[in-house]
């Protein structure tokens, strides 16, 4: 939702004064000559690319509804004055649909509930999870393993296809494609140029946003130190001061030795499926606590910033 503030004045006119009223949306009217706020359903005129103009406005008292001029004008018959002050508008673009993929479960765990905090409830997301990144294909066309649950192993089709079926959605139904993977100990550039490259091959070529975790998800999570300390009191201190943000380090590991008893190595004994029940018990924990504002992760900042600029929020 967008806010518009702007000064007005109101009219109170009879209803044979009542003009075309396309869609309704809530308006906020704070009067400053009666020292009273209002809340009134109003109906706006839809400009291009799905915003909404900022038209002169004036209210019926009888049935307490705002209405607009569709000409931008005052409906000057049969109308009194009522008062005057300020309009606060909140107007809707068209909504955003993502489809996000992920690597594992516990990134999916982390995203369900990052990600309504960051495009609010005006926008729509499916997360689809894998069982690991894998490798990208050496040819674009063909497929090794088809029963592989590897994000990489799959993007190539999964792009081809969304571009496919987001060519036949309506212009005002945008989507975008949102993949957001680990960086691990990949050159950031050169791993960019390849998911690029798989991007550019497609055609149609779906709008699409390519998001690392630098160096695993878990960076995002180091990102918000409160946050952690919200969901686990007696995390140590001492290992958590010591991480640098997007440090390549061995990131679950760090946590690990921060929040779960015997560290990273106690862990690990348990074998590779705790390791992932583990994680994902973490993103259930940490991100409810989390601010989306204040988190210190730049690969954080950078997903965050991306869906804030495509939702319009």
């Amino acid at each position: 939702n967008r806010k518009t503030d702007c000064t007005t004045s109101f009219l109170n006119p009879w209803p044979k004064n009542s003009v075309n009223t396309p869609q309704v949306v809530k308006v906020g009217l704070r009067f400053s000559s009666l020292r009273t706020s209002h809340i009134w359903s109003t109906r706006l005129n839809p400009a291009k690319y799905g915003f909404w103009k900022r038209n002169p406005m004036v209210f019926q008292l009888s049935v307490e509804q705002v209405m607009i001029s569709r000409w931008r004008t005052w409906l000057p018959r049969d109308c009194r004055w009522a008062g005057s002050g300020t309009a606060i508008i909140w107007t809707q673009e068209n909504p955003m649909h993502f489809e996000v993929l992920v690597e594992d479960q516990s990134g999916k765990k982390a995203l369900e509930i990052i990600i309504p905090k960051i495009i609010g409830t005006g926008n729509s997301f499916i997360i689809h999870s894998y069982k690991g990144i894998g490798r990208i294909p050496k040819n674009l066309r063909r497929y090794r393993n088809p029963s592989s649950r590897h994000l990489l192993e799959h993007l190539p089709k999964l792009l081809r296809g969304y571009g496919v079926t987001f060519s036949k959605y309506p212009k005002d139904y945008p989507a975008t494609v949102i993949v957001v993977c680990d960086l691990d100990d990949k050159c950031k550039k050169k791993f960019l140029e390849e998911l690029d490259e798989i991007l550019n091959s497609c055609d149609p070529k779906p709008q699409t946003c390519f998001c690392l975790a630098i160096e695993e998800s878990e960076a995002w999570l180091l990102g918000d130190t409160p946050a952690i300390k919200q969901a686990y009191p007696k995390a140590k201190d001492t290992v958590l001061n010591r991480y640098v943000n997007d440090s390549i380090c061995g990131t679950w590991e760090l946590l690990a030795d921060a929040v779960f008893p015997g560290g990273h190595t106690a862990l690990t004994g348990k074998g590779w499926f705790a390791v992932g029940t583990e994680k994902s018990t973490w993103a259930g924990k940490i991100c409810p606590h989390m601010k989306i504002d204040s988190n210190k992760s730049p690969s954080f900042i950078h997903f965050r910033d991306q869906l804030v600029r495509l939702a319009g929020v």
